[in-house]
């Protein structure tokens, strides 16, 4: 297998596919947020019965209200951080996703000419190259096809040179329009 040579790629857009990267963009800021959320409300449980309650500091009780208020502020920075941070991360396995479904895609139309090349900070590397190799793979297999096919015609046209009845001629000449037809559902 020959190794495909690296290519640099820009990025052209932030968000590849919005139903695929944000999907799991929300379910993991969701799941963040809530643990966070679940730990802040077990913290405050425990500030309230042991600060709030405390009848030898009662400033205690506003100084815990005005830290609330910037926690919040706090929190909804730390998830817009973290949102911002798993888009990128998942920029990173989107990117790959994407050309992996459009060398699909492509293959299925027959044009086995495509491979796919990541940046060098992709993620899917392993996959990359094993999807490149199946197409190798494919292309050296159509190739031979065809070669196959070529031989065959060429034999049909030999057989044509010589004297043969009628309907073995229009019988060769069916043959060869469909084995014509072959040669040309595959680019390579």
């Amino acid at each position: 297998m020959n190794p495909v040579p690296e290519k640099k790629y820009v990025r052209r857009t932030t968000i590849i596919d919005g139903s695929f990267q944000t999907r799991y963009v929300v379910i993991t800021v969701g799941f963040f947020g809530l643990v966070t959320l679940l730990i802040v409300m077990d913290l405050y449980m425990f500030l309230q019965d042991n600060v709030m309650a405390n009848p030898a500091r009662p400033d205690l009780a506003d100084i815990f209200r005005q830290a609330a208020h910037t926690f919040y502020l706090r929190f909804s920075l730390y998830i817009a951080s973290l949102a911002l941070f798993l888009y990128v991360l998942f920029h990173r396995i989107a990117g790959p996703v994407f050309r992996f479904s459009r060398l699909a895609k492509e293959a299925t139309a027959g044009d086995l000419s495509q491979r796919v090349h990541l940046r060098k900070t992709d993620s899917l590397k392993d996959l990359q190259n094993d999807l490149n190799g199946l197409m190798d793979s494919l292309t050296t297999v159509v190739r031979g096809d065809k070669e196959i096919i070529q031989k065959a015609l060429a034999e049909i046209e030999e057989m044509e040179k010589k004297d043969l009845p009628p309907d073995v001629r229009a019988h060769m000449d069916t043959v060869r329009a469909h084995i014509g037809k072959l040669l040309n559902h595959f680019k390579i």
